[in-house]
């Protein structure tokens, strides 16, 4: 953070704002709306029609390809004892 769009910002600045992120939320995916994330100082813009239609045409994509993709069944492993040939 410090490096790039938050280099103005304090250490103690930075490291309050990640410990928030982090330890602060109940969940990885828990989502955090432009308000709040203008609270914790984040630069963040709502995008305009065109972005906007544009992400969501990416975020479709990416939900196709990876349905497309499907789950794959695990298979349960076979260990060989060294010397063996499985045979």
């Amino acid at each position: 953070m410090s490096r790039y769009a938050y280099s103005d910002w304090t250490p103690k600045r930075i490291t309050d704002v990640l410990k928030k992120l982090t330890w602060d939320y109940p969940s990885h995916d828990f989502a955090i709306d432009v308000v709040e994330a203008e609270e914790l100082g984040l630069h963040v813009k709502l995008l305009d029609g065109e972005l906007d239609d544009l992400a969501h045409s990416i975020v479709e994509g990416l939900t196709a390809a990876a349905g497309f993709i499907g789950r794959q069944e695990r298979q349960p492993l076979s260990i060989v004892p060294q010397g063996a040939t499985g045979d």
